[in-house]
């Protein structure tokens, strides 16, 4: 029932959207934007409670998602309920330990009217679903790292060979390092009782 929606995941105290669903003019604007956890704290706080999902009306918008957000191009209606530009609806998402790990942001419902208890309800079970995902999403990451990692380590073990000397260890290790950890280059500083010795 929503022109636009826009999944954001938490990254170093920053939401960063990673996908975007509607106008191209919004995907071009938003696809990567990012906004700092704080500013959508702030958003949260002066937020109508609407279960998963929080509501500030334009009524009670500030300037701060101007520098963060797209804002639509239309003039509402004079209906009471009807949508306006400003307004904002936004589900943060959390993980089991209720750290937020991620947001759902929609704009532009279909019928220019602000969401009622029928619709609401379908909006809570999608943002349960975007809650999964996401926590699904950055498991698989999680894992993917770990085992990146685990590989280049026995990557590194099963090449060492116990007849080289040190020097040459650690050359051949450097590159498996370098790879494992997505390094530009590495260095190991060896030590022993009269030098320090780097390679």
């Amino acid at each position: 029932g929503f022109q636009i929606a826009v999944i954001s995941v938490v990254s170093d105290d920053v939401l960063r959207s990673v996908a975007v669903a509607g106008s191209d003019e919004a995907r071009a604007s938003l696809l990567g934007a990012v906004t700092p956890l704080d500013v959508i704290h702030e958003e949260v706080a002066r937020a109508d409670d609407w279960g998963r999902f929080k509501f500030v009306p334009s009524e009670r918008a500030t300037d701060n998602l101007g520098d963060y957000g797209w804002v639509p191009d239309f003039v509402p209606d004079q209906a009471v309920d009807a949508w306006h530009p400003l307004d904002l609806l936004i589900a943060p998402l959390h993980d089991e330990a209720g750290a937020i790990i991620g947001l759902v942001s929609i704009d532009l419902p279909v019928e220019g009217r602000r969401p009622d208890t029928v619709q609401r309800i379908l909006l809570e079970k999608y943002a349960a679903q975007a809650e999964r995902a996401v926590q699904v999403a950055l498991e698989r990451r999680a894992l993917s790292e770990q085992i990146r990692l685990a590989t280049a380590a026995r990557h590194i073990v099963r090449n060492a060979s116990v007849q080289l000397s040190v020097d040459d260890l650690l050359e051949q290790c450097g590159a498996a390092l370098t790879q494992g950890f997505r390094a530009g280059g590495s260095w190991i500083q060896t030590f022993d009782e009269e030098v320090v010795g780097s390679g």
